[in-house]
């Protein structure tokens, strides 16, 4: 049965809405591939859980695009089949993303601490690595900042000069 009147405005307004939300997972897609490029040139051989966000970003970017493509199909065929699994997923998507703020407001010393003991730990490779030494400067570079924390912790690498 095909819509008529004001049914028109809103199923216009949804692949409206559906464009924006397929907008949103490339954007994720692209995120995580930018992501993943510049931690392949930033940590060395070691896996750590830092190493697994580009993916997840990815897998989630590309799940959201799969929830936008069964919405789109099921406003196209009007089916109702497919539009309930839109709503079930996007219901899904709303309570992840709940948790996962929550999560991050609870867990944002320990993900603080873990970015520093990492840096530290690339610290300990700058005068043994030229890449890490590389990656090291132009990082601090950018955001201005001196070590971890701050100018002291280069105090604690073995061989570098207290001038330096």
């Amino acid at each position: 049965m095909a819509v008529e009147g004001g049914m028109k405005c809103v199923k216009f307004l949804l692949y409206v809405l559906l464009l924006a939300f397929c907008a949103c997972a490339v954007g994720l897609i692209a995120i995580g591939v930018a992501v993943q490029v510049v931690l392949k040139q930033a940590i060395t051989h070691e896996t750590t859980a830092g190493s697994l966000l580009p993916v997840v970003i990815i897998a989630v970017g590309a799940f959201l695009f799969l929830v936008a493509f069964v919405g789109c199909c099921g406003a196209c065929k009007e089916n109702y089949c497919l539009m309930i699994t839109f709503a079930i997923f996007l219901s899904l998507i709303m309570l992840v993303e709940v948790a996962v703020a929550i999560a991050g407001y609870v867990f944002r010393d320990q993900v603080k601490s873990e970015f520093n003991k990492s840096f530290q730990q690339q610290m300990q490779n700058y005068l043994k690595d030229n890449k890490t030494a590389t990656i090291l400067d132009k990082l601090q570079k950018e955001n201005n900042c001196c070590g971890a924390s701050n100018y002291t912790d280069w105090e604690n690498i073995p061989g570098m000069a207290k001038d330096r």
